[in-house]
């Protein structure tokens, strides 16, 4: 609790020291989380939760700090996991990379049609190359070449990047 400060709740823009401040609570929820006080099951989940609330309370705005609360919900219950998505997405929702995290989260977690739905929505609310791109090479690896150049063909009507069609050079 030493290196943990609240007087500078919800920060916005993060810089230097606020990167400590996620580091510290980092390192708090890690440490809660070997559960040193012994806490029987619900007794533990509660408390958990408060430290998970209290912490997102000061980093609202930070991806990592979101990504941790996300992949602890998903460990405990998954149903809980997506409303923690979803109040992650609202809290940041020009975050790519808590959204390209949350892609890589379901697709890591076994969970394709998710992660496909969620590179959907992020390639409609995002009219970057990036997000398009990633999308291409999820496709390829899961459904295949041409699902890939479908994927493509979408997105070069949505985006002019030059980059785009690199990508799309070097896939095939």
């Amino acid at each position: 609790w030493s290196r943990i400060k609240t007087d500078n709740l919800s920060m916005h823009v993060l810089d230097s020291e606020d990167y400590e401040q996620v580091d510290a609570w980092t390192a708090f929820l890690d440490f809660e989380r070997a559960n040193p006080m012994q806490l029987e099951a619900p007794a533990f989940a509660a408390w958990m939760e408060r430290c998970l609330r209290r912490c997102l309370g000061c980093c609202q705005y930070s991806p990592d700090m979101w990504m941790y609360c996300i992949e602890y919900a998903y460990s405990v219950q998954k149903a809980e996991a997506m409303d923690v998505m979803e109040r992650a997405i609202a809290a940041l929702p020009n975050c790519l990379l808590l959204r390209v995290r949350i892609c890589e989260f379901f697709e890591a977690i076994g969970e394709v049609e998710k992660a496909d739905a969620e590179y959907r929505r992020l390639v409609k609310d995002c009219k970057i190359a990036v997000p398009w791109i990633m999308y291409q090479q999820f496709a390829r690896r899961h459904f295949g070449i041409q699902a890939a150049r479908d994927v493509f063909e979408r997105a070069r009507f949505s985006c002019k990047a030059p980059s785009l069609y690199v990508a799309a050079g070097r896939r095939e």
